[in-house]
């Protein structure tokens, strides 16, 4: 058996790296005050919620931020969302963007929100092939701000493609597999806020 000594140089290249990597500094979300032509706006996943990256704090409310959904794949599913026009922090936030017209899951795109305080009773509906329900009262909502892009019910083409359904256990192993990687994306947004 021979035994492969690894010399110094590498072990501090190696180092060298991980540091580097390390330091590469990722965007927080920004707040409406800060210059966002200087800085990136942070791309999100389609189960990323307010509430999982610690925005919906009282401090937040009326404070705007911009978020870049990721464009949704014909396999993805949309995360829940309750509330029209105001939603609840825990709503999808890609997936509320498409409810409200602000863009099309297709394609992604940036999305501006603005925090509002909460609402007694939030009413579902369906807009745009996505199913809002209905929730009780919350602490804090959020809406969107501009322009809606997609007229909702849009009539459909007259030769709609028929897509295929995922089937149960694809939907489970998507919708986990989407959410372990968003779930990483907001620790990191998480840490970087708090």
């Amino acid at each position: 058996m021979k035994v492969i000594q690894v010399k110094h140089n590498f072990k501090l290249a190696t180092l060298g790296l991980a540091i580097a990597i390390s330091a590469i500094s990722i965007e927080p979300v920004h707040a409406e005050k800060s210059n966002k032509s200087n800085k990136s706006v942070p791309e999100i996943g389609w189960s990323s919620r307010i509430s999982s990256m610690g925005l919906d704090k009282e401090d937040n409310v009326g404070k705007k931020y911009e978020f870049d959904c990721q464009a949704l794949s014909e396999d993805s599913i949309h995360a829940p969302i309750w509330g029209t026009k105001v939603y609840t922090v825990n709503s999808g936030i890609c997936s509320s963007a498409v409810h409200a017209g602000m863009l099309e899951a297709e394609e992604g795109g940036k999305v501006t929100i603005t925090l509002l305080e909460g609402k007694g009773f939030y009413t579902g509906s369906k807009k745009n092939d996505v199913i809002s329900e209905d929730h009780s009262a919350t602490d804090m909502g959020f809406s969107f701000v501009g322009k809606q892009k997609v007229v909702a019910n849009q009539p459909e083409s007259k030769s709609p493609k028929k897509k295929r359904e995922p089937s149960s256990l694809e939907r489970v192993l998507m919708d986990g597999f989407q959410r372990g990687v968003e779930r990483s994306i907001e620790k990191t947004i998480s840490d970087i806020l708090n």
